[in-house]
């Protein structure tokens, strides 16, 4: 059992199954719940209003990397794309492939703004190197269960039925995002239904086609996607790894924005 408050969200996700035992949770102390969750989760507070991005935590790893095989800023990308890319459907290769036109996404756009992003972090001497800026992207959640409940009592404890399946979502700080990967000509009433939940839960839906994720040689992908994941440095002191902290704590200083 895990103790969350009952402000934060609870973002299930690398599900291939979902049934009443994968998701539980009953009254806590004060406003708290506790939770019983079966699959992969994360914790989200969102009157922090931070994204979460691929370096902020809260990673489950089968066995946690080994830094003498990932020594690189290439190598601990290509060690998180492999381990999102196992988080997806079985039989999913538009997840998968979204997956990988992300991580060509984050690390086109790294290099598009390097001279910009090696300026900031000049004055910290060889303690960065503008690649990792890499780790500020958003962070994907392949199969995520999105709590979209047909009863939105204030009083009520989630249970797994309040929860609905996406293709992959993120947390981009002040709202959750799902990407809708399906055909815009598919009549699959199951999607229809589930996507109509979400827009009625008031989560935000950005849809990707295939033919998008296809085009390999054109912007169109990252044009659909909104500013904040665009800029994903923006609100960063400074970059950090995932799998080394190299964050400079709760320095005081602005914050980059350009």
């Amino acid at each position: 059992m895990t103790t969350v408050n009952r402000q934060h969200l609870v973002l299930p996700y690398g599900a291939n199954h979902w049934d009443q035992k994968t998701f539980s949770s009953s009254p806590g102390a004060k406003d708290t719940l506790e939770i019983d969750c079966h699959t992969r989760f994360v914790i989200i507070d969102p009157a922090q209003a931070t994204p979460l991005r691929l370096n902020g935590g809260q990673y489950e790893f089968h066995e946690p990397p080994n830094m003498r095989l990932v020594p690189t800023v290439f190598d601990q990308l290509a060690y998180l794309e492999t381990h999102f890319i196992t988080l997806c459907g079985t039989y999913s290769k538009l997840q998968r492939l979204f997956i990988n036109r992300y991580f060509d996404f984050i690390v086109g756009r790294v290099e598009d703004e390097c001279e910009p992003l090696s300026k900031v972090i000049e004055d910290f001497g060889n303690l960065y190197e503008y690649h990792d800026w890499a780790f500020s992207a958003f962070r994907p959640l392949p199969q995520a269960y999105i709590y979209a409940p047909k009863d939105h009592a204030s009083d009520a404890t989630p249970q797994a039925d309040d929860f609905t399946p996406t293709e992959m979502a993120f947390w981009t700080g002040s709202t959750v995002l799902v990407i809708d990967l399906s055909d815009p000509g598919s009549t699959d009433p199951f999607q229809s239904r589930r996507l109509k939940r979400i827009k009625d839960a008031g989560i935000n839906i950005l849809a990707i086609t295939p033919a998008v994720l296809d085009d390999q040689q054109s912007s169109a992908f990252r044009d659909l996607l909104p500013e904040p994941m665009q800029n994903f440095w923006h609100g960063e002191l400074a970059p950090s790894r995932p799998f080394v902290d190299t964050k400079l704590g709760d320095i005081s200083a602005s914050t980059i924005d350009f």
